[in-house]
């Protein structure tokens, strides 16, 4: 299970504040930093089969929050 962005300006708008807060810190492009930056669902079951896994597919979603549960076999 993972959150997921609502949209794909959303998702932008992620990546450029973690881009905000690398450049505020002076943290290096060549530095690894997590930052925990949701994708939309398309994007990230796109992300899963470019990282090699078959069968990708949204089994539901869980909780208030409509957390999708995903399964993904190699």
């Amino acid at each position: 299970m993972d959150y997921i962005a609502e949209s794909e300006e959303m998702e932008e708008y992620l990546f450029a504040e973690c881009a905000r807060r690398r450049k505020k810190c002076g943290i290096p492009e060549d530095t690894f930093v997590h930052f925990d930056t949701p994708l939309t669902l398309e994007h990230e079951m796109e992300l899963l089969r470019e990282a090699g896994f078959g069968k990708v597919e949204c089994l539901g979603y869980s909780g208030e929050s409509d957390t999708p549960l995903l399964r993904s076999v190699k």
